[in-house]
């Protein structure tokens, strides 16, 4: 299994980065999901009725729920190097069930002085791991700093790296910079992030 091999292999040299790996769940809220990150709303499998209150979705990206084990932990000393790598269910017109399934690599780098190019030594040690080169193309997107945020691509892989916004930050208590990678790693997938 290409995939699975691929996941341990990240998940070594991730874990050789000294990040250490949470699991989130793939329940969550819309709340949480968009409106708390500054994220415009992006196609994703709605819940009907759930018995869990606030559970209104399938997540589409890693980032907000693995930002989930920061805030239950924002009390303790940073720094934090967290990352996750698991599912993520995206809306596809063209497959039986209207969705499909990827796998994504999340990292977040959370103290007083993170920044992009912290974070880019680490994606860039990455892509020397998987045989990669990496290439990085400044992007806007909501709920990161501007000229601060950018489209990566390493090989068939694709994802962004970015300083998360200060209002962003501020409206989720967390009182130090925090910085995010996210890309696919199901190397079948062409969707943006």
């Amino acid at each position: 299994l290409p995939q699975t091999r691929l996941n341990e292999d990240v998940r070594s040299c991730i874990t050789g980065l000294g990040f250490h790996e949470v699991m989130s769940w793939v329940l969550t809220s819309h709340e949480h999901h968009f409106t708390a990150f500054d994220r415009a709303e992006s196609p994703h499998v709605k819940l009907g009725v759930v018995k869990e209150q606030g559970l209104t979705m399938v997540r589409n990206t890693l980032y907000p729920e693995t930002l989930r084990a920061l805030l239950s932990n924002r009390s303790r000393k940073a720094p934090f190097k967290l990352f996750e790598l698991d599912q993520v269910v995206d809306i596809h017109a063209n497959s039986d069930t209207g969705t499909r399934t990827h796998y994504k690599l999340c990292l977040v780098i959370g103290h007083a002085s993170a920044s992009f190019n912290e974070m880019k030594s680490h994606v860039d040690a990455l892509a020397r791991f998987m045989g990669e080169t990496p290439s990085y193309q400044p992007v806007s997107q909501g709920g990161f700093i501007e000229g601060r945020v950018a489209h990566v691509k390493m090989g068939s892989f694709h994802g962004f790296l970015g300083e998360m916004h200060p209002r962003v930050l501020h409206n989720l208590s967390i009182p130090f910079p925090v910085v995010v990678f996210e890309c696919y790693l199901s190397s079948s997938t062409n969707t943006n992030v």
